[in-house]
């Protein structure tokens, strides 16, 4: 199939573009590098790239990955000298890129920084890869020039990267039919003048959290998802709902910070909305995640280990994902520190425990044994307990891009998190505790972070 002919594009502009940046967070890092190339009709008829002076030191471990020094980019143009022609050449053009989230949210806030609003339709080569080109193990840049033959030099450097992105979109060109390459959203016939199209083209189909505005930029709602720019339509797609009527009236502006990952992006949903207190949270009846496990002191002076989802008088040791979970370790101390079944709350009986009976338990259940006594070898198992669950990373990988997203619980307390290239994790622990930017607690954090480990399938913990 002939993409200029079949598909009809011959009148219309991409500006494929990558970039690279000091790291990966668009709110805190900075570009220092792009490349973009402009093509019509399938041609490239204009290319611009640079290195960008930061304004900020690059870190060693993306020198690392792309070789991109600070004495490299001292003397480099800084964004504001080169924003115009950004501009100028993604003119009418759809925004192209290789999990274009990352790329385009990282140009709107560089653009956000100097006041001005940029806006552009995107199209994501990784979504529609995954689309048009089934049965690949990985849809990342690399893997895929490596199967479908395309050059990729220049590994981490923009130009090199976005000119095999050029080569890997026009084989999806050569695939696609007019739908695939230009969604379009009718959504303001339907949801009336506050809305346009062109909002929610511009909205990516990646990981993160979103904000919706009012007319006079008021957040009046936080979500997060694994796709923004479906989990955004849905709330409009429940219009007749008159608690979802009365906030979609309302709502004349979407924003987004993408994340990589869906634990990130729950953590940060939850601080934002503890933070911002938007109008149409307050609606929801947020669930609590996870059971805890309390220490109180019974009547008798025993330390006693017990699983609540709350406790108004008990010290929280450790947050588990589920009930069963809880058991689980609650059985594995008491074995280990031969605590009492009864005291811990998972023997019910007016006589011994059971662990009594075989000569586990030394007699706490019956009075038989100094409540002080007992209660050390508690605090042994809690201090046990400590050093299992109180400090640990969460490393994932992301399926569709280089990147590995790593969040730090340290005593028990949720730390922050950072981002890395798969390329430059060596399992080596002191590199993860450099990478890790500081973050806002909240009471949530910890549970957010074990219920998400309970139920991810790709999440690795690593013991610190």
């Amino acid at each position: 199939m002939n993409y200029q002919e079949e598909v009809g594009m011959q009148n219309q502009r991409f500006a494929v573009v990558d970039i690279e940046t000091s790291g990966g967070d668009p709110k805190r890092e900075r570009i220092t590098e792009i490349a973009i190339y402009l093509l019509e009709g399938g041609k490239i008829v204009e290319e611009f790239s640079t290195l960008l002076n930061p304004e900020k030191s690059i870190p060693s471990y993306i020198t690392k990955l792309t070789g991109i020094t600070n004495e490299m980019v001292r003397n480099a143009p800084k964004f504001y000298e080169v924003a115009k022609r950004i501009v100028e050449i993604t003119q009418d053009a759809i925004f192209v890129g290789h999990n274009v989230g990352f790329d385009y949210g990282f140009v709107q806030n560089e653009f956000k920084r100097l006041g001005y609003r940029y806006r552009r339709v995107t199209f994501d080569t990784v979504r529609v890869s995954r689309k048009l080109l089934p049965g690949h193990a990985s849809y990342s840049l690399g893997n895929l020039s490596a199967d479908l033959g395309i050059t990729l030099e220049n590994r981490h450097r923009a130009a090199g990267d976005a000119r095999a992105t050029v080569d890997l979109f026009r084989i999806l060109l050569d695939k696609a039919v007019e739908e695939e390459i230009v969604s379009t959203i009718q959504i303001e016939k339907k949801f009336g003048k506050n809305i346009s199209r062109m909002l929610f083209e511009t909205l990516p189909e990646d990981t993160g959290v979103y904000y919706l505005h009012d007319s006079s930029g008021n957040i009046i709602y936080i979500g997060k998802g694994t796709n923004i720019a479906k989990r955004a339509t849905t709330h409009f797609a429940s219009y007749n709902d008159p608690k979802a009527h009365d906030m979609c009236s309302r709502v004349a502006d979407i924003s987004y910070e993408l994340t990589t990952s869906e634990l990130i992006a729950l953590l940060k949903e939850d601080i934002e909305i503890k933070r911002q207190r938007p109008l149409f949270n307050h609606l929801q009846r947020r669930k609590s995640s996870g059971y805890g496990l309390y220490a109180t002191y019974n009547d008798e002076g025993y330390l006693a280990l017990g699983i609540a989802k709350s406790s108004k008088n008990g010290v929280l040791v450790a947050t588990f994902p589920s009930v069963q979970k809880a058991k689980k370790m609650l059985f594995s101390l008491i074995e280990q520190f031969s605590l009492c079944q009864k005291i811990c709350g998972l023997y019910k009986s007016t006589g011994a425990c059971f662990h009594y009976q075989i000569g586990i338990c030394k007699g706490a259940c019956r009075g038989e044994e100094d409540p002080d006594l007992y209660n050390q070898r508690v605090e042994q198992a809690i201090a046990y307990l400590n050093d299992i669950t109180k400090n640990f990373f969460v490393v994932e990988e992301d399926k569709d891009s280089d990147m590995v997203s790593i969040v730090k619980v340290e005593k028990g307390k949720f730390v922050g998190y950072g981002y890395a290239s798969k390329d430059f994790l060596s399992g080596n622990q002191h590199e993860l505790h450099d990478l890790i930017t500081s973050s806002t607690e909240t009471s949530n954090s910890i549970k957010i972070i074990n219920a998400y480990i309970g139920k991810s399938r790709t999440a690795k913990v690593i013991q610190f």
